[in-house]
C-alpha cells in the first residue's frame, strides 16, 4: 500500500510544474520586494515585432513588469496588468515607482540595446 502512494504523492507535485508562461514581447522579471514611494508614469503604448514600448517624454522605453502580475494574450496581441488590459497605441498611466535597471530581468531580445528600460515595483498593480 506504501509503495503506491509515492507515485500518487509525486503525480501531484508535479502538476503544478508546467511549461513557463510566454510574455511575448513584455520584460518582465521575478519580483524582490517593495519600496514605500510612488509615481506617475503615463504615455502611449507600441507592440512592435518582440518587443513593446511605451513613449514617455519623448523617448521610447520598456516597463519591466513584475512577472507575476503582468500577462500576455497572443492572439490578442495584449497584455493585462493592474486590472485592466493594453494594447498597441493605447494610453497607459500607471501610479508606480519606475526605476531605470537594464539588469533587473528578462527584456526581449528584439527590444534595442538603446532603448532605456525602467523597472515596475512589485505590489503596485
Amino acid at each position: 500500500m506504501k509503495r503506491r502512494a509515492l507515485p500518487a504523492i509525486l503525480g501531484l507535485l508535479l502538476v503544478g510544474c508546467g511549461p513557463p508562461p510566454d510574455f511575448g514581447p513584455l520584460a518582465v522579471y521575478d519580483p524582490h520586494g517593495r519600496h514605500y514611494e510612488s509615481n506617475v508614469f503615463e504615455g502611449t503604448i507600441h507592440v512592435s515585432e518582440g518587443c513593446m514600448t511605451v513613449r514617455w517624454y519623448g523617448d521610447d522605453v520598456v516597463l519591466l513588469f513584475p512577472s507575476d502580475e503582468v500577462t500576455w494574450d497572443p492572439e490578442a496581441s495584449a497584455f493585462a496588468y493592474g486590472g485592466q488590459e493594453y494594447g498597441d497605441g493605447d494610453s497607459i498611466r500607471l501610479e508606480a515607482i519606475v526605476h531605470f535597471g537594464r539588469t533587473s530581468g528578462s527584456v526581449p531580445e528584439a527590444c534595442p540595446p538603446s532603448v532605456r528600460v525602467y523597472v515596475l515595483e512589485a505590489g503596485l498593480a
